[in-house]
């Protein structure tokens, strides 16, 4: 949420005054000074102990053990269908506000940008928290927290959607951000939760492939 409010604001402020090239020069020269920073002051450190790769069994072993587990696999689906929604929403939302809504470039790098951010930033929080302090009672909260959310945001986003003004609007959106971002933490809970010891890594990966690849790639694409 951090990173997407800076390059929110400063690509959307770029864009209004210098144009879209501009804004995309902007938003990436960020990252190769930090890339740089990383490569020359940062070193390598030593590990904390020796591991012998050859304990952990191979990727397409743990690929399958992972989609074999019942709960992991539906966790997979979750992820990738849940990820969906999100990244077609945040990718989305911007053209959606300008265009129907009558907002402006600068109304996104102000106004926006806050919006999503802390939204979303709560909504990670929130599913964390919700998550630990009900899976005392049952390890099913983790899976109740983020479905129970979600639902709560359908009735939001309809009537973000049906709003006659962008302030209205983006006041209602606030709480559909915030609730896609619940699922996140519960997820990989539960993943790491089941995960076997030398396969918790992988299993870690596996779930974010889905929830990255599968969620970016298909939900922006779909919607577009």
């Amino acid at each position: 949420p951090v990173s997407a409010f800076i390059g929110v604001a400063l690509s959307a402020w770029v864009a209004s005054h210098f144009g879209w090239r501009a804004a995309l020069v902007a938003v990436s020269l960020p990252g190769l000074v930090a890339a740089a920073a990383l490569f020359l002051l940062v070193r390598e450190p030593a590990p904390a102990q020796s591991f012998d790769s050859a304990e952990a069994p191979a990727l397409l072993a743990s690929f399958r053990d992972f989609l074999r587990h019942p709960v992991l696999r539906l966790c997979f689906l979750f992820a990738g269908l849940t990820s969906c929604t999100s990244h077609a929403l945040i990718s989305w939302l911007p053209s959606f506000m300008m265009r129907v809504k009558g907002m402006t470039l600068l109304d996104i790098s102000a106004w926006y940008s806050v919006c999503f951010s802390v939204s979303f930033g709560l909504g990670l929080w929130l599913g964390g928290v919700m998550g630990d302090r009900l899976g005392r009672r049952t390890p099913l909260a983790y899976a109740f927290v983020p479905a129970v959310s979600l639902l709560i945001a359908i009735p939001f986003m309809i009537m973000a959607i049906m709003a006659d003004s962008w302030p209205v609007s983006l006041l209602l959106w606030a709480i559909p951000l915030c609730m896609a971002g619940t699922f996140l933490a519960p997820a990989i809970a539960v993943v790491q939760a089941y995960a076997p010891p030398k396969q918790a890594t992988v299993f870690g990966s596996i779930y974010l492939l889905a929830n990255n690849l599968v969620g970016a790639g298909l939900g922006p694409l779909y919607v577009g």
